[in-house]
Formats: C-alpha cells, structure tokens, sequence
C-alpha cells in the first residue's frame, strides 16, 4: 500500500512534510482532512507504517540534520 492510496492520508503527509515547522495538532489535522482523529490515525499507520507523531518528527530531525550538514548555524 502506498500513500496514494488514501487521498487524506496522503494530503495530511503532504501537509506535515509542508509545516513540519509548525505547531501541528492531530486534531486540526483530522479537521483538515474532513475525518475523525481516530480515523486519520488508523489510515496513516497503516498507510505509511507510522503515527503522524512519528512522522512529524521525522521531518523535523532531517531538517535539523541538514542544518547541521549544510549550514554554519552551531559555531
């Protein structure tokens, strides 16, 4: 199964990979995407194998890691 699968799943990924910077709730999320939070949990994990938590902060880490890799930001 792929993302493509779930159309709200798909546009909640996208959403978290756009505003990972960002304060995000589950909660507006599931709004967002027209679906209860337990809905859009369950279509997310099984979609991408991860909670939206997981996947908020995997972004987040690899946009702290190429800061660290590609800019002079720690002296």
């Amino acid at each position: 199964m792929s993302v493509c699968d779930d159309d709200r799943a798909a546009a909640v990924g996208c959403r978290i990979r756009a505003q990972f910077q960002e304060p995000l709730s589950v909660t507006d999320l599931a709004r967002s995407a027209g679906i209860s939070v337990r809905a859009l949990q369950s279509a997310f994990k099984s979609v991408l194998g991860a909670s939206i938590r997981d996947e908020t902060h995997r972004c987040r880490m690899e946009c702290a890691e190429r800061l660290l890799e590609e800019t002079d930001l720690i002296h």
